[in-house]
C-alpha cells in the first residue's frame, strides 16, 4: 500500500508540474514576445503577469490534490478488482467441477478451470487452442442430443444436460453440465458460461442397480426355462426369448458348429440370414468394442476355415488383446465346447450398442453356464433315455445353482431345497422338510400381500416379486422370488391337469442390491470426496424443517 501511495503522489505531482510549467511558459513567453517586438508594457501589465503566476500555482495545487485523490480512488478500486478477480479465480481453481466461459457461439474459449485436466484428462491449453475439442470428445451416441441442447440454449438461455465423454485413454466419464447464456443490457448475447461436474460414480451406481435388478430377472427366468425345456430347440428358443425380452439385446443368435470343418448351422432362429464364418469373425474384429471368448481346447481346428482370410496367429493375438478390456464391448461372441463333434455359439448385440457393464458381463457368463447345464441335461436324456440319469442330472442342476431353490407339494409342504437355500437361510434340511415355506415369513409384508400372491400364482401359474424373508438367526433380508406352478400332464388327452401338483420357488438375495441403493443415495446427497452433505441433502432437510 505504501508503494502504491508513493506512486500516486509521483504521478499526480508529475501531471501538476506539467500543468504549471505549461501555464508559466505561456505567461512569460508571451511577455518576452511583447518586449521583443517593442510593445510598451505598463506596470498594470506586469502586475497581471504576477497575478497570473500565482493563479497558475494555486490552480496547479488544487489540480494536484484533486488528481491525487482521483488516482488514489482509482488505484484502490483497481486493487480491489484485482483482489476480487484473484479470489474468484482461486475459488474456481479449487473446485472439483469445471468452470468455463466462452463466446456466444462457442468458437472462442476465454477461460477453463484446471479441473478439466482431472476430469477430461486433457490440458487447459488444448481447449483454449481448439474450442471444437469440447464437442469432439463427446461420446458419439450423445452428440445428437448435444446439438439439440444447443438449440434449446439459444432459445431459453439455459440448458441442463448429461452426457458422456471419451478420455484420451479410452475410458468413459459421465458429465453433468449446466450452461447459461450471458446477455448485455440490450439482451444481446455476449458470452456463455457454465459448470461441468463428473457424475460417473452416481451414474455407475444407478446403472449397476438397474443392471443387478435386471440380472435377477434374467437368471431367474433362465433357471425356469432350463427346468421347463424338453429338447434342444426348446431350450434355445426359451433362452433367446429371455435374452431379447428381458436382457434387452437387439439380436440373439445360436449356432451349432461341426468341429471337423467349422461349418455352422443356425438353429435358432431357424429363418436367420446366415453369415459366412469369415465375415462374422471380421465383423466382430472390425468393431471398436468387441469381445471374443473361446472356451475350447481345439482352437485351431475350430477356426481352420478362416485361414484363407486371417492368419490363425493374428486371430489369437487380437483375441488376447481384446481380453485386456473385457467390459468395453457391445458385441459378444462366445463359443462353448459341447459334446464330441459340436460347438454351440451365442452371438448377441445390445439395442443401443452401449458398453456392457462388469455385472452384465458376469450375467452373460452365468447364462452361458446355465445354458451349458441345459445342454448336458438334454444331451444325457437324448443319449441314455434313462429316468435314473435324468433324475441324477436334474439333481446336479438343482444343487449347483447359485440361486436358492425350494420344491414343495401342492399343500404346500417343503419336499426339497438346494444347498444355496440352506446356506442363505441357515437351516438344516431335516428342519425344513414337511414344513410350510411360511416359516421364512418376516412379518414385514401385510397379509394382503400373500393373498394377492396366491391369487396370481393359481390364476397365471407363476408369480415373481420382491419379498422380505427371515433367516433362522432372525436376520431379515430382501429377496427376489420366482414361483412356478407345476402341473401333471394327462397323456391320454394330451393336456395338463387344472390343479398344480408341485411348486418350484427360486430366490435371489437382494442384500447387495440394497447396498447399491444405499451407496447411490449417499452419492446423490453427499460430496464424493469429503463425504459432507451437498446442496441436495441440505435442501431436502430445509424443506422438511
Amino acid at each position: 500500500m505504501k508503494s502504491n501511495h508513493k506512486t500516486e503522489l509521483i504521478r499526480a505531482g508529475r501531471y501538476s508540474f506539467y500543468y504549471t510549467l505549461l501555464a508559466l511558459l505561456w505567461i512569460y513567453v508571451t511577455d518576452y514576445i511583447f518586449s521583443w517586438i517593442h510593445i510598451q508594457q505598463d506596470p498594470v501589465h506586469f502586475v497581471q503577469s504576477i497575478k497570473g503566476t500565482f493563479f497558475v500555482i494555486i490552480t496547479a495545487s488544487v489540480f494536484f490534490f484533486l488528481l491525487y485523490k482521483f488516482m488514489k480512488d482509482l488505484s484502490r478500486k483497481q486493487a480491489l478488482y484485482e483482489e476480487t478477480s484473484r479470489k474468484l479465480e482461486d475459488l474456481l481453481e479449487s473446485m472439483k467441477d469445471i468452470a468455463w466461459y466462452s463466446s456466444p457461439d462457442g468458437k472462442e474459449i476465454y477461460y477453463v478451470s484446471h479441473a478439466t485436466e482431472q476430469i477430461y484428462g486433457r490440458e487447459v491449453k488444448e481447449f483454449l487452442e481448439n474450442p471444437q475439442l469440447w464437442f469432439q470428445v463427446i461420446y458419439p451416441a450423445d452428440q445428437d442430443m448435444i446439438h439439440k441442447s444447443i438449440d434449446l440454449l439459444n432459445e431459453t438461455g439455459f440448458v441442463d444436460r448429461e452426457y458422456r465423454i471419451v478420455r484420451p485413454n479410452g475410458s468413459i466419464r459421465w458429465i453433468s453440465d449446466q450452461t447459461t447464456m450471458i446477455y448485455d443490457k440490450n439482451q444481446k448475447p455476449v458470452g456463455m458460461g457454465g459448470i461441468a461436474r463428473d457424475i460417473t460414480d452416481i451414474k455407475e451406481s444407478q446403472m449397476m442397480l438397474i443392471s443387478v435388478n435386471r440380472s435377477l430377472h434374467i437368471l431367474s427366468s433362465c433357471n425356469i426355462a432350463l427346468i421347463e425345456s424338453e429338447n434342444e430347440n426348446d431350450l434355445f428358443n426359451k433362452f433367446r426369448k429371455v435374452m431379447m425380452e428381458q436382457a434387452g439385446y437387439y439380436d440373439v443368435v445360436f449356432y451349432k458348429w461341426f468341429i471337423k470343418d467349422a461349418t455352422p448351422a443356425c438353429i435358432c432362429p431357424p429363418d436367420y440370414n446366415f453369415m459366412n464364418p469369415s465375415d462374422m469373425w471380421n465383423g466382430c474384429n472390425d468393431s471398436t468394442f468387441v469381445k471374443a471368448e473361446f472356451q475350447t481346447e481345439n482352437f485351431t481346428d475350430v477356426f481352420a476355415s478362416f485361414l484363407n482370410r486371417i492368419d490363425i496367429h493374428t486371430i489369437k493375438a487380437q483375441h488376447f488383446s481384446i481380453l485386456e478390456h473385457p467390459y468395453q464391448n457391445h458385441c459378444y461372441f462366445a463359443c462353448n465346447i459341447s459334446y464330441g463333434n459340436y460347438i454351440y455359439t451365442l452371438f448377441l448385440t445390445n439395442k443401443d450398442q452401449a458398453i456392457l457393464s462388469r455385472n452384465e458381463h458376469n450375467v452373460i457368463n452365468d447364462v452361458l453356464g446355465i445354458f451349458r447345464q441345459g445342454l448336458n441335461y438334454i444331451e444325457s436324456i437324448r443319449k441314455r433315455g434313462s429316468l435314473e440319469n435324468e433324475l441324477k442330472l436334474t439333481s446336479t442342476v438343482f444343487q449347483t445353482s447359485r440361486e436358492s431353490i425350494v420344491i414343495t407339494n401342492s399343500v404346500p409342504e417343503i419336499l426339497q431345497v438346494n444347498d444355496s437355500f440352506l446356506e442363505l437361510n441357515g437351516y438344516a434340511l431335516e428342519e425344513l422338510q414337511g414344513k410350510n415355506p411360511s416359516l421364512l415369513k418376516s412379518g414385514y409384508q401385510e397379509s394382503n400381500f400373500y393373498k394377492e400372491m396366491w391369487d396370481i400364482l393359481l390364476k397365471e401359474g407363476h408369480w415373481e416379486g420382491e419379498m422380505w424373508n427371515r433367516k433362522k438367526s432372525g436376520e431379515l433380508y430382501p429377496a427376489w422370488i420366482s414361483i412356478k406352478a407345476i402341473y401333471k400332464k394327462n397323456d391320454s388327452i394330451n393336456s395338463y391337469e387344472s390343479e398344480p401338483t408341485h411348486y418350484i420357488g427360486i430366490a435371489t438375495d437382494l442384500s447387495d442390491t440394497r447396498n447399491y441403493q444405499d451407496r447411490l443415495q449417499f452419492l446423490v446427497n453427499h460430496d464424493s470426496l469429503t463425504s459432507l452433505p451437498n446442496k441436495v441433502l441440505l435442501k431436502d432437510r430445509f424443506l422438511q424443517s
